[in-house]
Parts: C-alpha cells; sequence; structure tokens
C-alpha cells in the first residue's frame, strides 16, 4: 500500500506528464498560448511547493495555485472547445466538482489555520465563509447540468 506522502508526489508527476504530453500535440495558436501560460504558472506553483511551507509561504503557494487553476481553466475550456464531443464536457465538469470539494475543505483549513488568502485579512473568516457558499452553490448547479447530460 502506498503512503499518503507518496499522494502528492505522484499528483505533480501526473500534471507534469499531462502538460509534456499535450505539448506535443498539434493545437492551435490559442491553444498553445493557454497551454504555455499553464506551463508557466505550473512552475511557479511547484517553485513555492518545493519551499518549506510556514503560513507565509503557505499564502504564497496559494496564490500560485489560484493562478495555475485560473490558467487550467483556460486551458482545458480552449481544449473542449477543439474536440466536438459532449464526454469533454462531462470530464471536465466532474474534474471542476473535484476541485470545488477540494477548496472547499482548504478555506476551511486556511481559516482555521488563520492563512489570509486576501489582501484584506480583516475580513478573512467572512471571505472564506463567502466563497465556500459560492462554491457549493457551483457545485450544486453543475451536478443539475450533468444530469441533464
Amino acid at each position: 500500500m502506498r503512503s499518503c506522502a507518496a499522494a502528492p508526489n505522484d499528483a505533480l508527476k501526473r500534471a507534469r506528464d499531462i502538460l509534456d504530453s499535450l505539448a506535443r500535440l498539434p493545437l492551435p495558436e490559442a491553444t498553445r498560448q493557454a497551454l504555455d501560460d499553464t506551463d508557466q504558472a505550473w512552475q511557479a506553483l511547484k517553485a513555492n511547493l518545493d519551499e518549506r511551507l510556514d503560513l507565509g509561504s503557505l499564502s504564497r503557494a496559494d496564490a500560485a495555485a489560484e493562478l495555475a487553476l485560473a490558467r487550467a481553466e483556460a486551458l482545458t475550456g480552449s481544449l473542449q472547445a477543439l474536440g466536438h464531443t459532449p464526454l469533454a464536457r462531462v470530464v471536465n465538469l466532474c474534474g471542476r466538482q473535484r476541485m470545488r470539494a477540494q477548496r472547499v475543505v482548504k478555506l476551511g483549513l486556511f481559516d482555521r489555520l488563520g492563512v489570509a488568502w486576501q489582501v484584506d485579512s480583516s475580513h478573512r473568516s467572512a471571505g472564506h465563509a463567502a466563497e465556500a457558499a459560492a462554491l457549493v452553490a457551483a457545485f450544486g448547479t453543475t451536478l443539475a447540468e450533468l444530469a441533464a447530460l
């Protein structure tokens, strides 16, 4: 049985493998740019994760992760537009659901640790709660969309 400590390394390797595989594909220029942007954000995130994490570096890593997520969303949207199959949409929606669930857990953890996720940390708890509520609402909307598909 694999240890829990191996899971993050496996995920990092899998993400790198996916980006490398996509780089070998003949992609339109806009999708290629989205891939390059995602790769740059991924490298910045990886550099943050290689640091010893404390509350300050955790906030920086979270900001890098948010940028990487936004860039990955743009890339998946571009890739989804290239494929004309509903299966790609279902896979992307399911991936977003997993990310939403993970972000809700992260917000709870950050709130518990007192880690600011925004510049104005005086509204941290209210901000975490509001973002978590929005994520849960989006999760419900996407469940309905998946059921319709």
